[in-house]
């Protein structure tokens, strides 16, 4: 079962902004990156935004969402 951390702890622990996490979410999918039921916050998935943060998203989507935040 994967964990699951709240968007403001999620950012803490990547090292970006609460602001930039929660402006980017779009950028990341719904189902791998984060849950989120109608009308709650999203959940982010520890696993999924660890692997997107040593460079290896899942998909592609988050693949150059890595890009541009490295470059």
């Amino acid at each position: 079962m994967n964990a699951y951390l709240s968007t403001r702890k999620m950012a803490a622990r990547l090292g970006y902004s609460y602001d930039w996490l929660r402006k980017n979410k779009h950028r990341f999918t719904k189902g791998i990156h984060y849950e989120q039921a109608p009308g709650a916050h999203p959940r982010w998935n520890v696993e999924a935004m660890t692997k997107w943060l040593k460079g290896e998203p899942e998909d592609e989507r988050a693949r150059k969402v890595l890009e541009t935040v490295l470059s």
